[in-house]
């Protein structure tokens, strides 16, 4: 048939045969285009060095090959030693396989310090661990570890205006008001800051067993100060 004379029609007619055929060719060639079907990558070295096959087909020694997911027989030869056994592996679709075989005991056996035979191609990165926040120049430390409901303490309750910082003994113990601080008895340095309005004022309690000292200070004196007189 010469196909240069073929009129319109025959052409239709010629596409409707052929085309049927090349599209279930490429959809044989191409098994993922199926939907049912994957691709792993598989190497397979051997020592000492032996015939190796693939579902019957060779597998040179050490090369990289694409081959259909799934379950696979590898048959191992080595006429010198007199070996001859087949082996079944099993592919996961998107796998990346590497076998390093060794010879023991007349069979090859996956090499104990070879890294896992099948490993995900392309392994999920672990999540990246949260960054610790570094911690805040003015968040309080912890409180001084006084014994609190006990009759050998008394209590100081005392607020600012504006609001300042309370460091008792060199302790910061949070910001004003602080209403329930427990102190042993005895004189102690009460630091009152506020870096916003450039404050700094310090006071002496005297602390009683079992007695509460209330104190309410105006604290004043800075420059940005809106409350200083």
């Amino acid at each position: 048939m010469n196909i240069h004379r073929l009129q319109p029609s025959q052409w239709a007619v010629l596409l409707l045969v052929v085309a049927p055929a090349l599209v279930w060719g490429l959809y044989q060639a191409v098994p993922s285009l199926s939907g049912s079907r994957g691709f792993a990558q598989l190497s397979i070295r051997t020592d000492p060095a032996a015939i190796v096959t693939l579902d019957g087909e060779p597998m040179p020694g050490g090369v990289l090959r694409m081959v259909e997911d799934g379950e696979r027989r590898i048959r191992f030869q080595n006429t010198a030693r007199a070996i001859d056994h087949t082996r079944v592996i099993h592919l996961g679709a998107g796998t990346h396989v590497e076998l390093d075989m060794v010879e023991h005991g007349g069979r090859y056996m996956h090499r104990p310090d070879a890294p896992p035979i099948s490993s995900p191609r392309h392994e999920p990165e672990p999540p990246p661990e949260p960054a610790t926040a570094p911690q805040d120049q003015w968040q309080a430390a912890e409180p001084i570890a006084y014994p609190t409901h006990d009759t050998r303490t008394g209590t100081l309750r005392i607020n600012t205006r504006p609001w300042s910082q309370v460091f008792i003994d060199g302790q910061l113990m949070g910001n004003t008001p602080q209403m329930n601080i427990a102190l042993p008895p005895g004189r102690h340095d009460v630091l009152l800051r506020n870096r916003s309005f450039d404050i700094e004022k310090r006071i002496t309690v005297s602390i009683q067993p079992g007695k509460t000292v209330t104190r309410v200070l105006n604290i004043g004196g800075g420059q940005h100060n809106p409350y200083a007189n």
